[in-house]
Protein backbone atom coordinates (compact mmCIF):
# COMPACT_ATOMS: atom_id res chain seq x y z
CA UNK A 1 0.00 0.00 0.00
CA UNK A 2 2.81 2.39 0.85
CA UNK A 3 4.52 1.60 -2.44
CA UNK A 4 1.36 2.37 -4.41
CA UNK A 5 0.61 5.58 -2.48
CA UNK A 6 4.16 6.82 -3.01
CA UNK A 7 3.94 6.08 -6.72
CA UNK A 8 0.67 7.98 -6.99
CA UNK A 9 2.04 10.92 -5.03
CA UNK A 10 5.16 11.22 -7.17
CA UNK A 11 3.23 10.77 -10.42
CA UNK A 12 0.83 13.57 -9.50
CA UNK A 13 3.66 15.92 -8.44
CA UNK A 14 2.55 16.01 -4.80
CA UNK A 15 4.73 16.16 -1.70
CA UNK A 16 4.33 13.32 0.79
CA UNK A 17 5.38 12.60 4.37
CA UNK A 18 5.58 8.96 5.49
CA UNK A 19 5.53 8.40 9.24
CA UNK A 20 6.95 5.28 10.86
CA UNK A 21 7.44 4.33 14.49
CA UNK A 22 10.98 2.92 14.42
CA UNK A 23 14.14 3.70 12.49
CA UNK A 24 14.47 0.01 11.54
CA UNK A 25 11.17 0.28 9.65
CA UNK A 26 12.50 3.22 7.69
CA UNK A 27 15.76 1.40 6.96
CA UNK A 28 13.85 -1.49 5.43
CA UNK A 29 12.42 0.96 2.89
CA UNK A 30 15.74 2.48 1.85
CA UNK A 31 18.37 -0.26 2.20
CA UNK A 32 19.49 -2.23 -0.88
CA UNK A 33 17.41 -5.39 -1.10
CA UNK A 34 20.32 -7.80 -0.69
CA UNK A 35 21.39 -6.12 2.58
CA UNK A 36 18.02 -5.84 4.27
CA UNK A 37 18.01 -7.48 7.67
CA UNK A 38 21.83 -7.28 7.84
CA UNK A 39 24.22 -4.88 9.52
CA UNK A 40 25.37 -2.45 6.82
CA UNK A 41 28.93 -2.46 8.17
CA UNK A 42 29.60 -6.11 9.03
CA UNK A 43 27.13 -7.83 6.70
CA UNK A 44 25.98 -10.02 9.59
CA UNK A 45 22.31 -10.55 10.40
CA UNK A 46 20.99 -7.59 12.38
CA UNK A 47 19.71 -8.18 15.90
CA UNK A 48 16.73 -5.92 15.24
CA UNK A 49 15.40 -7.73 12.19
CA UNK A 50 14.60 -11.17 10.89
CA UNK A 51 16.71 -12.67 8.13
CA UNK A 52 15.00 -11.10 5.13
CA UNK A 53 16.06 -14.01 2.91
CA UNK A 54 14.02 -16.40 5.04
CA UNK A 55 11.03 -14.12 4.77
CA UNK A 56 11.46 -14.05 1.00
CA UNK A 57 11.18 -17.84 0.95
CA UNK A 58 8.01 -17.72 3.04
CA UNK A 59 6.46 -14.71 1.28
CA UNK A 60 7.70 -14.50 -2.34
CA UNK A 61 5.77 -11.28 -2.94
CA UNK A 62 7.82 -9.54 -0.24
CA UNK A 63 10.99 -9.79 -2.31
CA UNK A 64 9.23 -8.31 -5.31
CA UNK A 65 7.88 -5.42 -3.22
CA UNK A 66 11.38 -4.75 -1.85
CA UNK A 67 12.69 -4.73 -5.42
CA UNK A 68 10.07 -2.23 -6.49
CA UNK A 69 10.73 0.01 -3.47
CA UNK A 70 14.40 -0.04 -4.41
CA UNK A 71 13.56 0.72 -8.04
CA UNK A 72 11.85 3.93 -6.90
CA UNK A 73 15.30 5.34 -6.11
CA UNK A 74 16.23 5.00 -9.78
CA UNK A 75 13.22 7.09 -10.77
CA UNK A 76 14.26 10.70 -11.24
CA UNK A 77 10.91 11.98 -9.96
CA UNK A 78 11.32 10.17 -6.61
CA UNK A 79 13.41 12.42 -4.36
CA UNK A 80 13.18 11.26 -0.71
CA UNK A 81 14.87 12.52 2.44
CA UNK A 82 14.98 10.94 5.91
CA UNK A 83 14.02 12.80 9.10
CA UNK A 84 14.76 10.90 12.31
CA UNK A 85 16.69 11.05 15.59
CA UNK A 86 19.31 8.51 14.54
CA UNK A 87 21.48 10.88 12.53
CA UNK A 88 24.95 11.42 13.98
CA UNK A 89 24.23 15.13 14.04
CA UNK A 90 20.90 16.88 14.53
CA UNK A 91 22.06 19.25 11.78
CA UNK A 92 21.06 16.64 9.20
CA UNK A 93 17.40 17.07 10.12
CA UNK A 94 17.78 20.79 9.58
CA UNK A 95 19.09 20.04 6.09
CA UNK A 96 16.16 17.70 5.47
CA UNK A 97 13.64 20.43 6.37
CA UNK A 98 15.28 22.85 3.94
CA UNK A 99 15.47 20.25 1.16
CA UNK A 100 11.77 19.50 1.61
CA UNK A 101 10.63 23.12 1.38
CA UNK A 102 8.91 24.41 -1.74
CA UNK A 103 12.15 25.80 -3.11
CA UNK A 104 13.99 22.57 -2.26
CA UNK A 105 14.34 19.44 -4.36
CA UNK A 106 12.89 16.69 -2.12
CA UNK A 107 9.29 15.55 -2.60
CA UNK A 108 9.06 12.71 -0.04
CA UNK A 109 9.98 12.84 3.65
CA UNK A 110 10.50 9.47 5.32
CA UNK A 111 10.18 10.27 9.02
CA UNK A 112 10.28 8.54 12.37
CA UNK A 113 9.27 9.80 15.82
CA UNK A 114 11.46 12.89 15.54
CA UNK A 115 8.74 14.67 13.56
CA UNK A 116 7.19 16.31 16.62
CA UNK A 117 5.23 19.36 17.67
CA UNK A 118 7.34 22.50 17.52
CA UNK A 119 9.34 21.48 14.45
CA UNK A 120 8.71 23.87 11.58
CA UNK A 121 7.89 21.23 8.97
CA UNK A 122 7.13 22.50 5.46
CA UNK A 123 3.68 21.78 4.08
CA UNK A 124 2.86 18.53 2.33
CA UNK A 125 0.00 17.25 0.19
CA UNK A 126 -0.12 13.63 1.36
CA UNK A 127 0.47 12.03 4.76
CA UNK A 128 0.97 8.27 5.18
CA UNK A 129 0.94 6.84 8.72
CA UNK A 130 2.43 3.34 8.74
CA UNK A 131 1.92 2.69 12.43
CA UNK A 132 -0.78 1.48 14.77
CA UNK A 133 0.80 2.32 18.12
CA UNK A 134 -1.03 4.11 20.90
CA UNK A 135 0.61 7.36 19.85
CA UNK A 136 -1.11 7.36 16.46
CA UNK A 137 -3.41 10.18 17.57
CA UNK A 138 -0.45 12.49 18.13
CA UNK A 139 1.09 11.41 14.85
CA UNK A 140 -2.11 12.22 13.01
CA UNK A 141 -2.34 15.60 14.71
CA UNK A 142 1.30 16.29 13.86
CA UNK A 143 0.87 15.34 10.22
CA UNK A 144 -2.48 17.11 10.04
CA UNK A 145 -0.93 20.47 10.78
CA UNK A 146 1.43 20.24 7.80
CA UNK A 147 -1.03 19.03 5.17
CA UNK A 148 -2.13 21.82 2.86
CA UNK A 149 -4.80 22.65 0.35
CA UNK A 150 -3.40 25.99 -0.76
CA UNK A 151 -5.70 28.62 -2.20
CA UNK A 152 -7.58 26.13 -4.35
CA UNK A 153 -10.88 25.23 -2.60
CA UNK A 154 -11.23 22.14 -4.80
CA UNK A 155 -7.84 20.79 -3.84
CA UNK A 156 -7.74 18.30 -0.97
CA UNK A 157 -4.83 17.15 1.16
CA UNK A 158 -4.98 13.47 2.02
CA UNK A 159 -3.87 11.45 5.02
CA UNK A 160 -3.77 7.66 5.03
CA UNK A 161 -3.61 5.59 8.24
CA UNK A 162 -2.67 2.03 7.28
CA UNK A 163 -3.74 -0.90 9.45
CA UNK A 164 -4.36 -4.65 9.22
CA UNK A 165 -8.00 -5.56 9.75
CA UNK A 166 -8.88 -8.07 12.50
CA UNK A 167 -5.58 -7.44 14.32
CA UNK A 168 -4.42 -5.33 17.26
CA UNK A 169 -4.09 -2.47 14.75
CA UNK A 170 -7.83 -1.89 15.07
CA UNK A 171 -7.30 -0.61 18.62
CA UNK A 172 -6.84 2.86 17.14
CA UNK A 173 -10.52 2.78 16.20
CA UNK A 174 -11.68 1.41 19.54
CA UNK A 175 -10.18 4.42 21.32
CA UNK A 176 -11.15 7.28 19.01
CA UNK A 177 -14.08 8.34 16.92
CA UNK A 178 -12.13 9.75 13.99
CA UNK A 179 -15.14 11.50 12.52
CA UNK A 180 -15.29 13.50 15.74
CA UNK A 181 -11.53 13.91 16.12
CA UNK A 182 -11.20 15.12 12.52
CA UNK A 183 -14.47 17.01 12.34
CA UNK A 184 -13.20 19.34 9.61
CA UNK A 185 -12.17 16.46 7.39
CA UNK A 186 -13.93 13.92 5.22
CA UNK A 187 -13.25 10.52 6.81
CA UNK A 188 -13.38 7.45 4.60
CA UNK A 189 -12.65 3.79 5.23
CA UNK A 190 -10.94 2.03 2.34
CA UNK A 191 -9.88 -1.56 1.73
CA UNK A 192 -6.82 -2.69 -0.22
CA UNK A 193 -8.29 -5.20 -2.66
CA UNK A 194 -5.97 -7.70 -4.31
CA UNK A 195 -6.30 -10.63 -6.65
CA UNK A 196 -3.96 -13.57 -6.92
CA UNK A 197 -0.96 -11.27 -6.47
CA UNK A 198 -0.96 -9.24 -3.25
CA UNK A 199 1.26 -6.59 -4.84
CA UNK A 200 -1.14 -5.48 -7.53
CA UNK A 201 -4.19 -4.05 -5.84
CA UNK A 202 -6.40 -1.03 -5.54
CA UNK A 203 -8.18 0.92 -2.85
CA UNK A 204 -11.95 0.58 -2.79
CA UNK A 205 -14.63 1.80 -0.34
CA UNK A 206 -14.88 -0.53 2.65
CA UNK A 207 -18.07 -2.46 3.23
CA UNK A 208 -20.01 -2.02 6.49
CA UNK A 209 -18.65 -5.26 7.96
CA UNK A 210 -15.07 -4.16 7.19
CA UNK A 211 -15.34 -0.92 9.18
CA UNK A 212 -14.24 -1.23 12.85
CA UNK A 213 -16.86 -0.59 15.52
CA UNK A 214 -16.90 2.94 16.96
CA UNK A 215 -15.38 3.40 20.44
CA UNK A 216 -17.36 3.03 23.62
CA UNK A 217 -17.07 5.52 26.48
CA UNK A 218 -13.81 5.07 28.38
CA UNK A 219 -13.77 5.21 32.19
CA UNK A 220 -10.74 6.08 34.30
CA UNK A 221 -9.69 3.13 36.52
CA UNK A 222 -9.05 3.61 40.24
CA UNK A 223 -5.25 3.50 40.71
CA UNK A 224 -5.77 2.02 44.18
CA UNK A 225 -6.99 -1.13 42.44
CA UNK A 226 -4.00 -1.35 40.10
CA UNK A 227 -0.52 -2.75 40.47
CA UNK A 228 2.37 -1.64 38.29
CA UNK A 229 2.27 -3.67 35.09
CA UNK A 230 -1.47 -4.42 35.25
CA UNK A 231 -3.45 -4.14 32.03
CA UNK A 232 -4.91 -0.65 31.69
CA UNK A 233 -8.24 -0.10 29.95
CA UNK A 234 -8.54 3.62 30.64
CA UNK A 235 -7.59 6.62 28.47
CA UNK A 236 -4.17 6.28 26.85
CA UNK A 237 -3.73 9.65 25.23
CA UNK A 238 -2.39 12.90 26.61
CA UNK A 239 1.08 14.18 27.45
CA UNK A 240 3.73 11.99 25.86
CA UNK A 241 7.39 11.59 26.79
CA UNK A 242 10.15 9.17 25.85
CA UNK A 243 12.63 6.99 27.72
CA UNK A 244 16.14 6.58 26.36
CA UNK A 245 18.28 3.45 26.53
CA UNK A 246 19.75 4.60 29.85
CA UNK A 247 16.33 4.88 31.46
CA UNK A 248 16.16 8.68 31.41
CA UNK A 249 12.86 10.46 30.67
CA UNK A 250 12.88 13.25 28.10
CA UNK A 251 10.66 15.31 25.81
CA UNK A 252 11.69 15.83 22.19
CA UNK A 253 11.51 19.49 21.22
CA UNK A 254 12.62 21.67 18.35
CA UNK A 255 15.79 22.44 20.30
CA UNK A 256 16.59 18.81 21.03
CA UNK A 257 16.00 16.53 23.99
CA UNK A 258 14.85 18.17 27.22
CA UNK A 259 15.33 15.77 30.14
CA UNK A 260 12.64 15.68 32.83
CA UNK A 261 13.66 16.60 36.36
CA UNK A 262 11.04 14.81 38.48
CA UNK A 263 11.64 11.76 40.67
CA UNK A 264 8.34 10.03 39.84
CA UNK A 265 8.96 10.44 36.10
CA UNK A 266 12.46 9.01 36.53
CA UNK A 267 10.99 6.08 38.44
CA UNK A 268 8.52 5.43 35.62
CA UNK A 269 11.33 5.69 33.08
CA UNK A 270 13.45 3.17 34.98
CA UNK A 271 10.59 0.67 34.91
CA UNK A 272 10.01 1.16 31.18
CA UNK A 273 13.72 0.79 30.43
CA UNK A 274 13.89 -2.46 32.38
CA UNK A 275 10.78 -3.87 30.72
CA UNK A 276 11.48 -2.96 27.10
CA UNK A 277 14.73 -1.01 26.86
CA UNK A 278 13.06 2.39 26.47
CA UNK A 279 10.11 3.75 24.56
CA UNK A 280 7.09 5.98 24.91
CA UNK A 281 5.04 6.79 28.01
CA UNK A 282 1.69 8.58 28.04
CA UNK A 283 0.36 10.60 30.97
CA UNK A 284 -3.43 10.78 30.61
CA UNK A 285 -6.04 13.20 31.95
CA UNK A 286 -5.91 11.54 35.38
CA UNK A 287 -2.09 11.79 35.50
CA UNK A 288 -1.81 8.03 35.14
CA UNK A 289 1.44 7.05 33.43
CA UNK A 290 0.82 4.17 31.01
CA UNK A 291 2.93 2.45 28.38
CA UNK A 292 2.39 -0.12 25.64
CA UNK A 293 3.98 -3.40 26.70
CA UNK A 294 3.70 -6.62 24.76
CA UNK A 295 0.31 -6.32 23.11
CA UNK A 296 -1.53 -4.15 25.63
CA UNK A 297 -1.45 -0.92 27.60
CA UNK A 298 -0.22 -1.31 31.17
CA UNK A 299 -0.40 0.92 34.23
CA UNK A 300 2.91 2.23 35.59
CA UNK A 301 2.20 4.91 38.20
CA UNK A 302 0.41 8.12 39.14
CA UNK A 303 2.65 11.12 38.46
CA UNK A 304 2.51 14.88 38.95
CA UNK A 305 0.75 17.07 36.40
CA UNK A 306 2.87 17.41 33.23
CA UNK A 307 2.41 21.20 33.33
CA UNK A 308 4.50 21.26 36.53
CA UNK A 309 7.46 19.44 35.03
CA UNK A 310 10.89 21.05 35.12
CA UNK A 311 13.54 20.23 32.54
CA UNK A 312 17.29 20.37 32.50
CA UNK A 313 19.55 21.31 29.61
CA UNK A 314 19.21 19.34 26.42
CA UNK A 315 21.53 16.46 25.66
CA UNK A 316 24.06 17.54 23.05
CA UNK A 317 25.28 13.95 22.55
CA UNK A 318 28.85 15.10 22.82
CA UNK A 319 28.71 17.25 19.68
CA UNK A 320 29.84 20.85 19.37
CA UNK A 321 28.84 23.48 16.91
CA UNK A 322 32.25 23.12 15.22
CA UNK A 323 31.96 19.34 14.87
CA UNK A 324 33.35 18.02 11.60
CA UNK A 325 31.27 15.65 9.49
CA UNK A 326 32.56 13.21 6.94
CA UNK A 327 31.04 11.07 4.22
CA UNK A 328 30.11 8.40 6.82
CA UNK A 329 27.59 10.83 8.29
CA UNK A 330 25.55 10.56 5.11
Amino acid sequence: MTLELLRESVASDRKAIVFQERIEQLERMVAPRETRGRNNRTGELADTDNDRAQLYEQYPELEEIDEQLEDLFFTSSYQPVMYHSGHRSEAWNDFVIEWFRDEGFANVMLSVKALIEGVDVPSADVGIVRVSSGSVRQRIQTLGRVLRTGNDPDRKAEMYVLYARDTVDENIFERYDWRQELSQAEVRHLTWETGEDSIDGELRPATDDEIPDPPTETTVPDPEELERGDAYDGPNDGFEFSVDADGKPFKETQDGRQYIEADEYRDVATYVQRQKGGGTVVVNEANHAVTYLGDEWVFVDVVSDPSDIEYREQDTRGLTEEADFGIDDL
